[in-house]
């Protein structure tokens, strides 16, 4: 019997394949075999349980982008796209999409918040119709709502009872604070739940008037705005005069009214986007400004059609203003070669002068006296006209029984030495 040399092999497979691994080892003819010890530092167990969870989160997470990838793009599938399953991969895709795992984490994050942002901006846009609802009645008030009033006038704006009346309003005036004597209630809207008062008062009897108002239920509105579109309208007119003089003088046009054409093209689109000056899109903000105080980019917050909506609208708006613009200067076309002949012959013209040439052309005399104007909030509580006259004839009857004061001329001093 020959002694041969042995060898010795290790092999490393798995603990399910321990059995098949043992058979084929005896068929083979070996003569000993040793189980690896449980404690040996290269077959140490690992702990993957952190890892199986990261991976499981980041492929929840590119599961929750391409949901929200196919609720905007959807893309097209067959009839039968339910019964392919998945399709396999080739290797090259797959390894590519292993280096670039970290810029693919990093799009489908970027999916998400511009998902989450875009429901909030769905909240916003649902809040904003509420205070357009809010809003409606109040369009039939000339002056913003949070109006200080004048020096010695206060403005009240709210809300009562739909079933309260005007005579119910000066009632409770009356009622409640007697010693208010001149204040007025313009009705500006009403229907079956509320009628919405403007309601004008001497402004140290502003908090007197309010309590008593509130004692009838009166309440201030929730929302405000500051705002009078025809302040921009006459602005864009203003803006516009410059094009619509030349067309209307030479029947022609040049290039000198870029600059009013791209500042009046701004106010208007801020007017629909930003103002909430537009009956058709109302208080909803289509854009935003970012970085206001370095670039002040504006970006829109609406898509593609409602974008093309706007641009339709400012179109609108600028022509309206056009037009208005060459109707105030064909009426006063003689004032307008006046002023015109004065600048080729000044180059230069001051408002004084304006209004000089403006007044002898259309006759209007400057010193003349002003039309009054009935002063707003004055008027006189019904019922207390008689009151007022019998106070005037009592104080008329006390100064004609009362003697006239003579008055003794000063005489003269002289300084004695």
């Amino acid at each position: 019997m020959s002694v041969l040399q042995m060898q010795r092999v290790s092999i490393c497979a798995l603990k399910k394949d321990r059995k098949v691994i043992l058979e084929k080892l005896q068929s083979m003819g070996i003569m000993e075999m040793n189980q690896i010890i449980d404690d040996d530092e290269d077959f140490a167990k690992m702990d993957t349980l952190n890892a199986r969870q990261n991976f499981e989160k980041k492929a929840q997470l590119t599961d929750q982008a391409l949901d929200v990838l196919e609720r905007y793009v959807p893309e097209k599938h067959s009839l039968f796209a339910a019964l392919e399953g998945k399709k396999l991969v080739e290797e090259e895709v797959f390894r590519k999409a292993e280096a670039d795992k970290e810029e693919i984490i990093g799009r489908a994050n970027h999916l998400l918040a511009l998902d989450k942002e875009i429901a909030e901006s769905k909240a916003d846009i649902l809040k904003l119709r509420n205070q357009i609802e809010s809003l409606q009645p109040w369009l039939g008030l000339e002056v913003p709502m949070n109006y200080p009033g004048t020096k010695t006038t206060a403005m009240l704006v709210g809300t009562m009872a739909g079933s309260v009346t005007l005579e119910d309003i000066y009632a409770a005036v009356a009622g409640h604070a007697p010693e208010v004597e001149a204040y007025d209630v313009q009705i500006v809207e009403s229907d079956k739940d509320a009628v919405y008062l403007a309601v004008f008062c001497m402004k140290e009897q502003e908090q007197t008037v309010e309590n008593a108002l509130r004692a009838e239920g009166f309440a201030r509105p929730s929302q405000m705005t500051n705002r009078v579109p025809k302040e921009l309208e006459a602005m864009l007119v203003g803006m516009l005069g410059g094009r619509a003089a030349e067309e209307i003088v030479f029947d022609t046009v040049t290039t000198g009214a870029s600059n009013d054409i791209e500042k009046a093209t701004k106010i208007a689109r801020s007017m629909i986007t930003q103002y909430g000056m537009s009956e058709k899109f109302g208080l909803i903000g289509l854009e935003s400004i970012q970085n206001r105080y370095l670039d002040g980019r504006a970006v829109m917050n609406c898509g593609e059609a409602t974008a093309a909506e706007i641009d339709q609208e400012v179109m609108e708006m600028l022509k309206k203003a056009y037009d208005e613009a060459k109707r105030l200067l064909t009426e006063h076309r003689e004032a307008l070669d006046k002023i015109a002949a004065f600048l080729i012959e000044k180059e230069t013209i001051t408002g004084k002068e304006f209004m000089k040439i403006f007044h002898e052309v259309e006759g209007i005399d400057p010193d003349a006296p002003k039309k009054t104007e009935e002063r707003i909030g004055m008027k006189a509580v019904p019922g207390r006209e008689k009151a007022v006259e019998a106070d005037l004839a009592a104080e008329k009857t006390v100064a004609e029984d009362t003697p006239e004061e003579k008055t003794v001329p000063e005489t003269p001093s002289a300084d004695v030495e």
